[in-house]
């Protein structure tokens, strides 16, 4: 159960990820775009990088120059790494922009938002929804009362975080390669337990417990960087609406 809840803030922040990158593709254009997303794409593939390293893998070729791929998509950055067929290294490869691009996210955002605390996720685990949606409420409005447009450092931070949260999620080729991963990893862990119950053996409580609050502490980090991620796609839909109203009233 508490795997499958952090697929969830994981799938959630895929999607934010490419609404708003999709939106700002439509908005300012292909140059711009990757003018204004090139910091979320540097932290993005330092984290495949960085992914690479951690396990052992040979890193061929790493790039940051916009270039066009095998079908024709655009590439904004590359890190090429020797193939593998270790299930661990190609969830942690492929998955690694999920861990960066949320730390990094919270980094900016808790510099941004100086001492002021988000709900935390297990909060909603209690089943009361309401109090937990006006305590989002008023941690946005909190911050919204903490900008200053005076400063541009205040001004950068969110510049950085719009762009991070464009290129948070992996691409198409990286998702499939880390879900290939999960599903070797998934297969191994099921024939594991199927030994264990067919020999009558037990795991151990402390074991469980471990792993019960390493998934629950994952669970939070990642779920609040989901619902930053969606109130930041929120905010680019209305963008887009307004942008598509005015377009549509000049005609």
């Amino acid at each position: 159960f508490l795997l499958l809840a952090l697929l969830s803030p994981l799938a959630l922040m895929l999607s934010a990820s490419r609404i708003i990158s999709r939106i700002l593709m439509r908005l300012i254009g292909t140059p711009g775009y990757y003018f204004v997303v090139w910091p979320g794409v540097v932290i993005h593939e330092l984290s495949h990088f960085i992914g690479a390293l951690v396990t052992l893998t040979s890193v061929q070729g790493f790039s940051l120059i916009p270039e066009e791929g095998e079908a024709g998509e655009l590439l904004l950055g590359k890190v090429v790494h020797e193939d593998t067929h270790n299930p661990f290294k190609k969830v942690i490869i492929a998955g690694a922009p999920f861990i960066g691009g949320s730390l990094a996210l919270w980094i900016f955002f808790r510099a941004f938002a100086g001492n002021i605390s988000a709900p935390s996720v297990t909060e909603a685990f209690t089943g009361n929804i309401m109090p937990y949606l006006q305590a989002w409420w008023q941690f946005i409005v909190s911050v919204g009362k903490t900008f200053h447009y005076q400063d541009w450092t205040h001004w950068l931070f969110l510049y950085c975080i719009f762009s991070i949260s464009s290129q948070l999620a992996p691409s198409w080729h990286d998702l499939k390669y880390a879900l290939i991963g999960l599903a070797e990893i998934a297969a191994v862990v099921i024939l594991f337990l199927f030994i264990l119950y067919a020999a009558h053996w037990q795991i151990p409580a402390s074991v469980i417990q471990w792993c019960s609050d390493i998934t629950v502490k994952a669970l939070v980090f990642f779920g609040l960087a989901a619902a930053l991620l969606f109130f930041i796609a929120g905010i680019m839909i209305i963008i887009s609406l307004i942008d598509r109203s005015a377009r549509y009233l000049i005609s």
